[in-house]
């Protein structure tokens, strides 16, 4: 801001206020600036690759339990029919039935050989 007296004929000095606009010619970005920025925008870039790939492992680790526990759930419903058929198939009622159908007989008296187990003693 200038401030300048001014003498005009016929009347009084009186102060005039002038604003003048400071001119400044337009630095260059200079090249340390610009690498500057240049950092920036590629950590900030970095940044964003980093928490993205994160957050897709995280997707896709959740979907992974959560196939787990669906196929968990479906083996845990086989391994009880799985069960059931076995304990089926060991009854005795049924061994008899399908012994019975293939002609099978008990053994009399005369079939069987009893063996008598001796303790063997070393030497």
């Amino acid at each position: 801001m200038i401030v300048a007296k001014r003498s005009v004929p016929g009347r009084r000095q009186e102060e005039i206020t002038r604003f003048r606009e400071v001119v400044r010619p337009r630095t260059r970005l200079t090249v340390a600036w610009k690498l500057k920025m240049l950092s920036f925008v590629l950590a900030c870039a970095l940044a964003s690759v980093a928490l993205l790939s994160h957050y897709l492992t995280v997707v896709d680790l959740s979907r992974q339990v959560e196939l787990a526990a669906a196929e968990l759930a479906a083996l845990q419903e086989e391994n009880k029919h799985l069960e059931l058929e076995i304990a089926s198939l060991r009854a005795p009622e049924r061994i008899e039935t399908m012994a019975y159908e293939l002609g099978m007989q008990y053994p009399g008296r005369d079939q069987m050989i009893i063996l008598k187990a001796e303790a063997r003693q070393e030497q």
